[in-house]
């Protein structure tokens, strides 16, 4: 299969309207007029303050690739306009103007791919003949929704999870069709995860390989006797064992040792058979039977056996329970294990976790604790060092859908805007541009100002600019700038991708490529325990900003209270117009 990447799809995957209005502005001459467009989002997914973008690289692919239309689908344009009754004569010059159509004239500036971005600022802008830039709308929602979207989720988990424990993409049977399953793999790593059990996605993205094996591997076995012939010499550098009887017996040794005598024999023997598979990468599902009596002192035995063999194990997969309680009680039966035998490298196996988890779940199991901290008195925390996430990642469960637009902003140099009675549901006019300020390594705020129009300072107060609430005109702010960095850069001009999509030598990036560059983008992991993982940590940080100050206040280091949640600001200039536009655009007609 192709995969599902837009660049591999048709021009006429869109919604009828666009093609209807686009022949409308063509009939009236408009098609041509200079537009501009931005791509944003009015409130974050899954009650936070900001999303991780996504899809850019993906939208520029498809600009690269796509974006003409074929005899076919040109027919169907026809054909569409034929059904609406549209004039056939004028439908014909129309067609004829499509069949020379493509994207060399539209011009591109966005954020990066892996930028923190926030509700209610222009992430994506695109410059354009109006016609064109209308039938781009659904691709470029279709492009850039779902991704932002899945790659938040996944941020969001992988902040919860905390820096001493990672995250895996479980959900490719969970995902709504082998495109969305590839999809969620894919943007899940570029959010932070560590790994997928998707093996099409980690070959097409270079996502390292998950897994373990399923309870119906231990099901299969139910005894010694299913390993076959024991005389078998075993293949590979062995350093005890010469035959798999004799592997059999140092692990029944090994068993008496840490005087389990309950285990399941099937499972032992399921996990005899693959550890003689895998010994060097060996991990085991140990609930399938009794997690604490059976299959955690089965691993061990196992383990420690391949540990004398000169192999390294893995570790243990819980998938069912109270994952804080097994996982604590796992990590104690494996370190005195490693006391009674002298095997201190047992005490390095790590503990997976999956069962239907979310950020809720993670954060409800208490703070990590690290193997030699664990206590028996212990009755908060967990032990967990790796989170198999699968459902609720892949299918964004508590909210599938992130409502990103595509409003009109400027037309033939004229402001194009909506009105709303709610100040935070209004567009904004004209183009414009999004300056990031940076205080101590962390952005406490964007300012979204005029394309071209510089920043405005406090007078008598150095190095803060001056800023407007973006959801309370009434509210102003001074905000002290360390740096300052403009967040929408080109990424696409005349025909060509450049920026951050392209390599040293201009040739856009490859799918691989493109998500590593934009991971490198993502907030520092710092330890996280709220459900709401508002916080974004080093580098880029969704706390409140530290040095905003209401114009007026006593101390320049006051917090900004802003009950709206966001960081997004507007310069005054920007406000200003705005708010004329809007009162002028809200005037009553008075009818005599």
């Amino acid at each position: 299969m192709d995969g599902p990447m837009l660049s591999k799809r048709s021009v006429i995957l869109n919604d009828v309207y666009q093609v209807t209005m686009a022949y409308a502005y063509f009939v009236q001459g408009m098609h041509e007029q200079e537009s501009v467009f931005e791509y944003y989002f009015r409130t974050a997914p899954f009650g936070s303050s900001y999303c991780i973008l996504q899809g850019v690289h993906d939208l520029v692919s498809f600009l690269s690739s796509s974006f003409w239309f074929t005899q076919t689908e040109l027919d169907e344009v026809k054909a569409l306009l034929t059904f609406t009754k549209a004039d056939s004569e004028l439908v014909d010059q129309f067609i004829a103007y499509l069949a020379n159509a493509d994207a060399s004239t539209m011009d591109i500036v966005s954020f990066a791919d892996g930028s923190v971005v926030f509700p209610n600022e222009p992430i994506v802008q695109v410059k354009g003949p109006l016609a064109l830039v209308q039938l781009l709308e659904t691709p470029l929602l279709n492009t850039l929704n779902f991704p932002t979207l899945l790659c938040t989720k996944a941020n969001r988990l992988v902040r919860i999870a905390g820096e001493h424990c990672s995250i895996v993409e479980f959900g490719l049977r969970r995902a709504q069709g082998a495109e969305a399953g590839l999809l969620a793999a894919k943007y899940a790593y570029a959010g932070g995860a560590n790994g997928s059990s998707n093996l099409l996605a980690c070959e097409k993205f270079g996502i390292p390989y998950a897994g373990t094996h399923a309870h119906s591997f231990v099901q299969a076995f139910r005894g010694i006797e299913d390993l076959g012939n024991l005389d078998e010499p075993l293949v590979g550098k062995w350093a005890v064992s010469a035959t798999k009887a004799d592997f059999v017996r140092l692990v029944e040794s090994l068993l008496e040792l840490i005087n389990a005598k309950s285990s399941n024999r099937g499972e032992l023997a399921a996990f005899i058979s693959f550890a003689f598979a895998f010994p060097g990468r060996f991990v085991a599902l140990v609930d399938t039977y009794n997690t604490l009596r059976s299959g955690v002192p089965n691993y061990i035995a196992v383990a420690c056996a391949l540990l004398k063999e000169g192999f390294k194990p893995v570790g243990i997969r819980i998938d069912s329970g109270d994952l804080g309680v097994l996982s604590r009680a796992a990590r104690r039966q494996i370190n005195t294990a490693a006391s009674i035998t002298g095997l201190f490298k047992l005490g390095e196996s790590r503990i997976f976790a999956s069962n239907d988890l979310d950020e809720r779940a993670i954060a409800a199991l208490g703070p990590y604790l690290p193997s030699s901290a664990v206590k028996k008195s212990d009755t908060t925390g967990h032990c967990i060092t790796d989170f198999g996430v699968g459902t609720k990642l892949v299918t964004c469960y508590d909210q599938p859908a992130l409502g990103g637009v595509f409003k009109l902003c400027s037309l033939d140099g004229r402001p194009c805007f909506k009105i709303s009675e709610e100040t935070a549901k209004s567009s904004m006019p004209f183009s414009k541009q999004v300056h990031r300020v940076i205080e101590n390594g962390e952005v406490v705020a964007d300012i979204i100002t005029l394309r071209d129009s510089p920043l405005e300072y406090v007078e008598g107060m150095d190095g803060y600019i001056l800023a407007v609430s973006r959801s309370d005109f009434s509210k102003k702010f001074a905000i002290h700038a360390e740096e300052v960095q403009e967040q929408l850069n080109p990424v696409w001009h005349l025909g060509k991708p450049t920026g951050s999509v392209v390599d040293s030598a201009g040739n856009l990036l490859s799918e691989k490529e493109a998500v590593l560059r934009s991971r490198a983008l993502l907030p520092i992991v710092t330890e996280e325990k709220s459900a709401n993982a508002n916080g974004l940590g080093k580098s880029q940080s969704s706390s409140p900003p530290s040095g905003a100050s209401p114009t007026g206040a006593q101390s320049g280091k006051q917090s900004a209270s802003r009950k709206d949640g966001t960081h997004v600001f507007l310069a005054p200039d920007l406000m200003h117009i705005t708010r004329e536009l809007h009162d002028i655009a809200s005037v009553p007609c008075i009818i005599d």
